[in-house]
């Protein structure tokens, strides 16, 4: 549990990529829309898939034939999210602030049961389910450098190490 509005918190008003995102991936996930739940998560994390279901092939572990990449993306990554955000489907809201986890990842509070808009003007406990979020970079076709937001899969020790 977290407390909205804590004074705790340094605020930043989420944009509406931040929103589009955090929603778009709560509606693929119970979709079992493997491509565009893929579409949303950071390269980082994506690297660190398809490096994890290559070594189990290269171990044979695995056999691709049997168990293709986009079945264990279903099952190992879109599975478990789904159990952990049960709640989030159907009416979902999203914290207008982007939160810093202790180890510094931005993250998203996502609030299940929502039909209409809540407005916290004191502290309030609510039960919240955190999308953690990283920037992908790209240069578009003028050669500039930009940024998306995108779901960060991962949340442990390696994050150090990246």
């Amino acid at each position: 549990m977290y407390l909205i509005n804590s004074k705790e918190q340094a605020y930043v008003e989420i944009n509406k990529q931040i929103s589009d995102l955090a929603f778009r991936f709560t509606k693929v996930m119970f979709e079992d829309d493997v491509k565009s739940f893929w579409e949303c998560i950071s390269a980082v994390d994506q690297s660190r898939a398809f490096g994890f279901y290559t070594a189990l092939l290269k171990n044979e572990i695995l056999n691709e034939e049997e168990y293709s990449f986009s079945e264990f993306i279903k099952v190992n990554f879109m599975d478990t999210f789904k159990k952990n955000y049960i709640k989030l489907k159907g009416d979902c809201g999203i914290a207008n602030h982007l939160r810093i986890s202790e180890t510094g990842i931005p993250m998203v509070f996502m609030l299940p049961n929502v039909i209409t808009p809540r407005h916290y003007i004191v502290e309030s406990p609510e039960n919240v389910l955190p999308l953690y979020l990283g920037v992908d970079t790209s240069m578009n076709n003028n050669n500039e450098l930009i940024g998306e937001w995108k779901i960060r899969l991962y949340y442990d020790e390696n994050y150090k190490k990246i």
